[in-house]
């Protein structure tokens, strides 16, 4: 046995501080070159090919190529750190977006309360005695909720004159409907005791 032994690419690559495709595209690429031609030992096992390498070129020239490689895997790096940068500054812009339109939304909602508290005044100014019948009418319902006396009396709204013709017009249905009941209560009273 020799003092450069053969070890298999997963110990390579914890050896030499890299993964194991780095150690398989080290393979790949100096397989064939004449400085590399016992550096490399093929040996079939049941589960398939496997390859070793020696430890002695694993730590003169692939933690070489290693640091090599790792400044193009930190490239990779930086572009995925880039596109992730990229899209917290979208969230953030979207954030600042959703924030504008809570504030238009509440600026909204203040617009419209005090358009309704607006129209609310106009229409007591227009209609004075209703909004005072209603403002009395839940005042007192909300005092009988809560268990106290009713202070407040509704007003009765005002009694309107009914005219004469109306007057004149009921009077004649009513009598008419009077005189047709009699009718028939007298007809019925001298037929049924024919029957009988």
């Amino acid at each position: 046995m020799t003092n450069d032994p053969y070890i298999s690419f997963k110990k390579a690559a914890d050896l030499a501080g890299v993964s194991k495709k780095t150690v398989e595209r080290f393979h790949t690429k100096h397989k064939d070159h004449s400085d590399y031609t016992d550096a490399f030992e093929h040996r079939p096992d049941a589960k398939g090919a496997k390859y070793f390498i020696k430890e002695s070129v694993v730590l003169r020239d692939i933690v070489k190529s290693g640091t090599e490689n790792s400044t193009s895997d930190s490239d990779a790096g930086t572009a995925q750190q880039a596109a992730v940068h990229e899209v917290i500054n979208q969230i953030k812009v979207k954030d600042e977006q959703l924030k504008e339109k809570d504030k238009q939304i509440e600026n909204l909602q203040s617009s419209l309360h005090q358009e309704q508290v607006l129209h609310g005044r106009a229409q007591e100014k227009a209609h004075p005695s209703l909004m005072k019948s209603a403002i009395h009418m839940l005042v007192g319902r909300k005092e009988q909720e809560e268990g106290m006396p009713y202070s407040t009396p509704t007003p009765k709204p005002p009694r309107t004159r009914v005219a004469p013709a109306r007057v004149r017009t009921s009077i004649r249905i009513t009598f008419a409907v009077s005189s047709v009941t009699l009718v028939l209560l007298l007809s019925v009273k001298l037929i049924l005791p024919l029957f009988l």
